[in-house]
């Protein structure tokens, strides 16, 4: 998966905003999502996707990221891999 950002130094300001202010990764994961999901007509972001993006800001493997999108009510599975915010 290839993530391509227009400002890497952009990128450099987040990673260490988020570094500062420790952000719980439910909160990265929820603002994350919601940006994908205005790229997408539907509203859905692929799991896949999600996983990769939020690596951006948190180095983080997918076990923690794919259980919010299962424990969390907020997001509703609508097909294979692709989820919906709800919340």
């Amino acid at each position: 998966m290839l993530v391509w950002a227009e400002d890497p130094v952009e990128i450099d300001a987040l990673w260490l905003e988020n570094e500062e202010t420790q952000k719980p990764l439910g909160e990265i994961i929820e603002n994350v999502f919601l940006e994908l999901a205005k790229l997408n007509p539907s509203g859905t972001v692929h799991a896949k996707t999600l996983y990769s993006a939020v690596n951006v800001v948190r180095r983080c493997p997918p076990a923690p990221i794919f259980a919010e999108l299962t424990i969390n009510p907020f997001y509703l599975r609508v097909e294979d891999a692709q989820w919906r915010y709800v919340g």
